[in-house]
């Protein structure tokens, strides 16, 4: 049976290793409390949207903007080393999480470009 290694078992090089990763995750942690606060505020801001359309007897699902979304998601991800299938993916689930907030049917994008 292996043991872990303790602090005290540790090179520097180890060391600092270790602390550089904790440090790295921290970062990643508070980006992460930001892009979930981020998301809070545009699904409140999505429910207004599908507020204000029903309110007005607009179509509840508007594929030209959904397409404008992606497409813009997509440009900007690029100036960000983020991968177009990345970003398309990202921006397939801030659809579908638009569109849960706002009651309406989530549905493959396939399947809304067959109804088109």
């Amino acid at each position: 049976m292996q043991t872990q290694s303790t602090s005290t078992d540790r090179t520097p090089e180890q060391t600092r290793a270790s602390e550089r990763v904790d440090s790295l995750r921290a970062s990643i942690d508070r980006i992460d409390e930001m892009l979930v606060s981020l998301i809070g505020e545009r699904q409140r801001l999505a429910r207004a949207v599908g507020t204000a359309k029903r309110s007005a007897g607009m179509p509840p699902v508007d594929g030209t903007r959904e397409h404008d979304v992606i497409q813009r998601i997509v440009d900007h991800a690029s100036d960000h080393g983020v991968s177009e299938n990345e970003a398309r993916v990202l921006a397939d689930q801030l659809i579908r999480l638009a569109r849960t907030t706002q009651g309406l049917p989530v549905v493959s994008r396939r399947n809304d470009a067959a109804a088109a």
